[in-house]
């Protein structure tokens, strides 16, 4: 039996190396759990949402000096929420007993682990810093908003980074650990910033509740105020159709939808920004077509409108 099996730290030294142990029935299996045993050396949990993924990911194909090790960093770091994986992480030994066990062990190598989280952390809390700065004195209290999202976006990728380097190199954490704190305290920044916001929502009767409510909750969740009757900062449009269909050769009962908003600025009418989706439901009856629409149209809204509008 290697020596690494009951003691990884005889063979990948503590000082040089953060190792762990999985075993399975598979040698796939035990490598997973060889690097979800090594994950739980770290303080926190990943906790980058997709969300916050996808405006990361954003960010990085919007900046010039984007670079191939970042969208690295942040995959893994959406592996690592996922699968209990780590950049810098990988399988250096297996092993399988006579009766078939098998065994993994995972390592991390803490100085170049620590280098490359620590470049990443300098250069997101440089921009970090810059957008604080420019939400104080920005044109409108949306644009603030957007500063401090964005803000948010970035200091969430380094709460993630920075935990790991509180493991492997607590000095250099010590050392590194931003001003502006941790994600939680950027994201209050923003939360209270958009508390100052109020949009309006404008739409006929024509458009159903669930609809409205939905755009509603998109904005609520952002900490925005929401109100049907006017004087708001900006407004939101909404216009919603669903018409009923017929397709050759099918039995099947469908409806149509079109659901488009549009956001704009209260005093100027400018249009800020816009959202447009379509599509089909089908069903045995037009009424229960009809309640898959609807269905359909909110998920849109939750997710793809949300993402968009955060953008």
């Amino acid at each position: 039996k290697p020596e690494w099996v009951d003691a990884p730290e005889s063979v990948y030294p503590a000082s040089i190396y953060i190792s762990a142990v999985g075993e399975s029935t598979k040698r796939e299996w035990a490598e997973q759990n060889a690097l979800s045993n090594l994950s739980r050396f770290f303080k926190t949990s990943i906790s980058v949402t997709q969300d916050v993924s996808d405006r990361y990911l954003t960010l990085l194909n919007d900046s010039n000096t984007t670079n191939s090790q970042e969208t690295e960093v942040l995959e893994s770091i959406l592996i690592t929420s996922k699968q209990d994986s780590l950049i810098g992480a990988k399988i250096a030994q297996t092993w399988t007993d006579e009766e078939g066990r098998c065994y993994a062990v995972a390592v991390m190598e803490k100085q170049k682990t620590a280098q490359i989280y620590s470049e990443l952390v300098n250069k997101h809390t440089l921009e970090i810093n810059k957008l604080l700065e420019k939400s104080k004195n920005a044109d409108s209290i949306l644009t603030a908003y957007s500063d401090l999202s964005l803000a948010y976006v970035l200091a969430a990728v380094n709460d993630d980074l920075l935990s790991v380097i509180s493991v492997v190199d607590v000095n250099l954490w010590k050392k590194i650990y931003p001003e502006y704190g941790t994600a939680q305290a950027v994201k209050k920044l923003a939360s209270e910033e958009a508390s100052k916001i109020t949009v309006n929502l404008i739409y006929d009767a024509s458009v159903d509740d669930r609809i409205v409510s939905a755009f509603a909750d998109v904005f609520t969740g952002m900490n925005f105020k929401v109100q049907k009757n006017g004087g708001g900062d900006y407004n939101f449009t909404i216009d919603y159709k669903v018409e009923q269909i017929v397709l050759a050769d099918n039995p099947n009962k469908f409806c149509r939808y079109t659901v488009n908003g549009t956001f704009a600025d209260a005093k100027t009418g400018k249009i800020l920004s816009s959202f447009s989706e379509n599509g089909r439901e089908g069903h045995v009856s037009y009424t229960e077509a009809y309640q898959r629409v609807l269905r359909v149209s909110e998920e849109k809204i939750l997710d793809d409108f949300a993402v968009k509008f955060n953008k």
